[in-house]
């Protein structure tokens, strides 16, 4: 997926499981993974969603903000988090269906150095992210135990504070006014 973003110029970072990996080091690999979650704009979802297809995966929306790539003979699934990025950098998120309502990511969130890993150059979400997503998991506390041991190394404590402490759950009305 990287070099086929890349090639492509979609700007993209890598999230969740690979995220992690790519944060502990250039060729770190702590466990299996069962997809592979990468966000990017809106902006670029046309054209990702064709990158995918012309390499064989099929698509399907899942909700506002997911599209999901499948490819059952090489046991592939792709999941692109699209958002809506404002002039600041932060995301819009749209989670209405999901949690009752929209939210915002602060642009720090998308802000890391581009990194090594397994030679190929990749973008990631903060750690802080990740494990404030995981921390909130509706999934078993177990589910993301590892990860959670590992993300806690990486940490800085400060930016875990300042994300935990954004305000990103917005009300309509300030919506309607960004």
């Amino acid at each position: 997926m990287a070099l086929l973003f890349n090639k492509n110029s979609v700007k993209w970072w890598l999230s969740d499981g690979f995220a992690l990996e790519a944060n502990l080091g250039e060729d770190s690999l702590v466990r299996e993974h069962k997809d592979i979650d990468i966000i990017v704009s809106n902006l670029y979802l046309d054209k990702v969603e064709e990158l995918l297809v012309d390499i064989g995966l099929d698509t399907k929306k899942e909700t506002d903000n997911l599209l999901r790539a499948i490819d059952n003979k090489r046991n592939i699934i792709v999941d692109i988090l699209h958002y809506n990025f404002l002039q600041d950098g932060s995301a819009l998120v749209k989670m209405k269906k999901e949690i009752g309502r929209d939210i915002i990511l602060p642009a720090v969130i998308f802000d890391s150095k581009p990194k090594n890993y397994f030679g190929v150059k990749v973008r990631t979400v903060r750690p802080e992210l990740i494990y404030l997503d995981y921390k909130n998991s509706k999934l078993p506390k177990n589910y993301h135990q590892n990860d959670m041991e590992l993300l806690e190394e990486l940490l800085d404590k400060d930016m875990l504070n300042k994300i935990a402490d954004s305000n990103i759950y917005l009300t309509d009305d300030e919506i309607k006014k960004l």
